[in-house]
């Protein structure tokens, strides 16, 4: 009887885990990996645009000791980028992102601002505004951009997709307006500077989360932690670290594996 029961909870257990993929990765610096980042689990790959951020020993609570860091002045900006179909191991839309959100923790005036860039279609290079439906950049398809929320005054706190604005700058004309919500963008077209476009369709190559700007970027500083993206229902959340993990050696793994047989061989010999 004690088995069956054993083995009930064990057949739920394994439902569960089945039916819902939330999942917590550890990503943290890596001068041996060509995107510059590794991970403890199977997160796919990271990269960076500009200056990859460095290191903090700061973090929000249930994310270790440290996070992601920018510091940059006028002009500059700092880039974490996730490969977002690597992280799921499937091709993934903008419909299919139901949202997104990270903690950041910063002092200057704007927080971190994310841009998703989705795959080029047709002809390749920037073919927008020719053709109103085509590319509005040179190597994407799209850039939609989630508005940087003021500055968090030293203090942890968390972003969300539902509660920031958003804007296609190349759309616009180069600025920051008009602007929508992410949830009018996951319902299908949406009226930009008089151009109608529904991204909902467009597959995401990669997410980034920058601090700072090219061009009318202040003196800005912050750290980054707890990114998660939320798609058909599962989680998948990325915790920045400073340092990976040392494993434990060969030998450690044998060790425990030879207490518990004898600890086994004990019991049997008890029982009998």
């Amino acid at each position: 009887m004690r088995k069956a029961i054993v083995g009930a909870l064990g057949l739920a257990l394994m439902a569960s885990v089945a039916g819902a993929a939330n999942v917590t990765y550890t990503v943290y610096p890596d001068v041996t990996s060509p995107t510059g980042y590794s991970s403890t689990g199977p997160a796919g790959a990271f990269g960076f645009d500009t200056n990859k951020p460095g290191v903090s020993a700061t973090a929000p609570t249930g994310f270790g000791s440290s996070s992601f860091y920018a510091n940059v002045g006028n002009g500059q900006y700092e880039t974490f980028r996730v490969y977002l179909p690597a992280l799921l191991g499937s091709s993934v839309t903008v419909g299919d992102l139901d949202a997104l959100s990270y903690q950041s923790n910063t002092t200057g005036t704007n927080d971190w601002k994310v841009s998703i860039y989705t795959a080029p279609t047709g002809a390749s290079g920037k073919t927008f505004p020719g053709d109103p439906n085509g590319n509005t950049g040179s190597f994407y398809h799209s850039r939609l951009q989630m508005l940087p929320a003021a500055g968090t005054s030293g203090n942890w706190a968390q972003q969300t997709s539902a509660g920031t604005l958003w804007a296609e700058t190349n759309i616009n004309g180069g600025v920051q307006s008009p602007t929508t919500s992410y949830s009018d963008i996951q319902n299908g077209a949406v009226t930009i500077h008089g151009i109608s476009r529904d991204f909902t369709g467009e597959s995401i190559m990669y997410v980034d989360f920058s601090l700072g700007a090219a061009t009318g970027g202040g003196i800005e500083s912050g750290s980054l932690d707890d990114i998660v993206f939320s798609v058909g229902g599962n989680t998948y959340t990325l915790n920045l670290e400073a340092v990976a993990p040392v494993p434990l050696p060969a030998s450690a793994w044998m060790g425990t594996g030879l207490l518990g047989a004898m600890a086994l061989l004990r019991r049997r010999k008890l029982m009998a």
